[in-house]
Parts: structure tokens; sequence; C-alpha cells
């Protein structure tokens, strides 16, 4: 019989991206009858520590832990966003990316004011807080950044706390309402205890979004925490797929496999997004109507015959304040919809545009072309394809 390949996995699964990551990489393991080390899940800057391994994916990015781990094993790729494509294959999500749809959620809710919240230094940081930064240019806004910078190992430094009075500062100084994006669910889930122990309402003043969905920080955040999707089981898969090429020398290893950045998913809101910055009640009423009913047959007649103002200044104060008609902010909730149900397993395009509120296939695919700039099935297709 075919001897099973040894491979090792250095990721630190103590958050929802990193075990998803080693799920990805599990699931292609079982396919190649791979056998897995588990030892070197507590020696990731160690090595010459473990066990021989055919090949080694680990979530590093500091230079001297990457020669280490290369001289040590023939073939790692990395998992880190961090780490230097020069000097290994990477995979890992598009951070710019990340930030640029975190940008789009906060600038639908109407918010004026954004900030961003994140780890100084950290590579993936500074490119989430880049892509946030430039997507909010687009429109003319602009954005702060916290003067505290997220402790990225809080848990585990005695005193982590003492930072959150400059942190509270920092929140209290800025115009409101504000949206603000955390570089991930850890930062933002900080964020969001601050608020409340310094009396800051969420969403009300500070509208708070993080990134990498974590199932269990986001639900108990209080209020529960908007954040990100991110792909991380497929960024485990990718990296193990291009270990195997290494591994087996299939074929030479060219530049697109060197650097290979996965796009986010959507947004997942919860309650410390669920607002909407508006003073008027009737416009902020016929949004209201339109979250509720626009995946069901709803029409601009509909929304103003439930607001039960003038169609004609209910359009003009759409424009003024949104920047978008009545239909428009209709499509644009049915897309978001569609774009959650197209990365369920067992949603058809056909049925996604029929229980997103299309009435034909042809104008459901036109829609979600003009929005996302690219068909429902490639949308689906790049990103449950493994």
């Amino acid at each position: 019989m075919q001897k099973m390949k040894r491979v090792g996995v250095a990721v630190d699964a103590i958050n929802s991206y990193s075990r998803q990551v080693v799920v990805g990489v599990m699931n292609y393991a079982i396919q190649q009858r791979w056998l897995l080390i588990e030892e070197p899940y507590m020696k990731m800057t160690d090595p010459f520590a473990w066990p021989d391994c055919d090949g080694v994916i680990a979530m590093i990015y500091e230079p001297d832990v990457i020669h280490q781990f290369k001289h040590r094993f023939k073939h790692v790729v990395s998992a880190s966003g961090a780490a230097d494509p020069a000097l290994l294959p990477v995979v890992s999500m598009d951070d710019h990316l990340v930030g640029q749809l975190a940008a789009q959620h906060l600038m639908a809710c109407n918010l004026r004011h954004f900030a961003f919240y994140g780890v100084s230094g950290w590579l993936v940081s500074e490119r989430r807080f880049a892509g946030f930064k430039d997507t909010l240019a687009t429109r003319g806004f602009t954005c702060s950044q916290c003067p505290a910078p997220h402790d990225w190992d809080r848990p585990f430094r005695a005193g982590w706390k003492s930072r959150w009075p400059q942190v509270a500062q920092w929140l209290e100084s800025l115009p409101k309402p504000v949206g603000i994006m955390a570089m991930e669910d850890t930062a933002s889930h900080d964020l969001a205890t601050v608020c409340q122990s310094a009396g800051i309402l969420v969403p009300d003043h500070v509208a708070i979004i993080g990134v990498n969905n974590d199932e269990l920080l986001c639900p108990a955040g209080w209020p529960p925490l908007s954040s990100v999707q991110t792909d991380s089981q497929r960024v485990g898969y990718a990296a193990a797929r291009i270990l195997d090429m290494l591994m087996s020398g299939t074929r030479p290893i060219d530049k697109a496999d060197l650097i290979v950045r996965m796009p986010p998913i959507a947004v997942v809101q919860r309650a410390s997004t669920d607002m909407l910055a508006l003073d008027d009640p009737h416009v902020a009423a016929a949004l209201r109507v339109i979250k509720q009913g626009a995946c069901t047959p709803c029409s601009v007649s509909d929304v103003v015959r439930e607001v039960r103002v003038d169609r004609r200044w209910l359009e003009r104060q759409f424009m003024v304040r949104l920047g978008r008609t009545i239909y428009e902010e209709i499509t644009r909730v049915r897309i978001d919809e569609a774009q959650r149900m197209l990365l369920l397993p067992d949603m058809t395009p056909k049925l996604v545009a029929a229980r997103s509120g299309f009435s034909t296939m042809s104008s459901f695919t036109r829609a979600f072309q003009r929005t996302v700039k690219e068909s429902p099935a490639a949308f689906r297709r790049a990103r449950l394809e493994k």
C-alpha cells in the first residue's frame, strides 16, 4: 500500500477563524488520506521539536520563524495574511475586500462619520483599514483611527483592561452617530464592552462591525455583534491543495499559487449595526417596510401606501438622504438577501431568485450583475467551490 503522507498543522485554534482553517485542512486530508500530526499545535515557534512530516501548514508570518520551518521541513505553506509570499506560498483572506465590505455595510446605514479600531503594526489590520478607508473615500468620507490600538493577545496579559479608559475617551470624542469597523471580533467585543461601561449606546450612538463572525463572541456580545463572514475553511482547504502539489510534484508551483487571497462571504448583520441614521420618521418608516417586505411582492406603491405620504416627496427624500431611489433600496435589500442564500448548499439560483422577491430569473440575474458585478452563478461558484 502507498505510504500515507504525514502533514503537520500549526494553527492555534483559539478562535473561530483558526478553527475553520483547520476544518478546511481536515476536509482535504480526508480526501487524500493524509495523516495529520496533532502534536505541532502547541509548538508553533519550535519546529525542531516536531516529529518528521512530509509537509506543514502553519499560521506563521515572522521571517525568522518561517526560515526555521523551511529549514526543518521541505514543504511549508502559510495560512497567515501577514506572511511574505516571497518566502513561501501564502493562502489567506483578501483583507482589503474585508474592509471594503464593512465600509459598504456601514454606509448603507446612512452614517456620515466613521472610525477604525485595529492592531498597531499588524499587516492584516492595516490592510483591512486601507480597504475600509479607501471605500469610504469613494463617497467623500474620511475615517479616524483609535490612538489606543487593540491588544491582539490581551486575554493572556495582566492589566489589559487598563487601556479601556483611553478607548472610552476616544469613543466619546467621536461625532455621533458613528460607524466603527473593528479589525476582528475580539476587538469589536472590546468596543461593545467599553461602550456599555461608558454609557455609550450601541447602535444608537456607535454602530460596530467586526470580522470573522465568531460563533461565540458575536451572538454573546451586548448587543449581538455584526461581522464580516470570512471563508477561513476555504483558506485551509486551498492551503492543503497547494501543499499537496508541492509534496507530490504534480506540476511546478507558479506565481498564482504563491499568494492566494480569498474573498469574504457577506456581512452577517446583528443588533450592533441594526440602525439607520435618519432624522425623518417617514423615511425611517419606509426603510423598515422595505427591510421587512422587500423579498415578498413589494413595489414602490406598496411602500408609499404603508407610510401614507406623498410619493414624489418620499422619492425626493430618499435621493437627498440615501442617494438612491425607493426602488433601488428595495433591490439592494433583495440582493443582500440573495447573496446570503446563494451560499446555502441546497439553494439553487432559480430558487434564490424567487425567494428574494424577483419575478423572473432574468430580472434577478440583471439586477445581481449590476449590483455585485458578477452573475449569481459566478458569485456562488467563487465562494463555494473548493
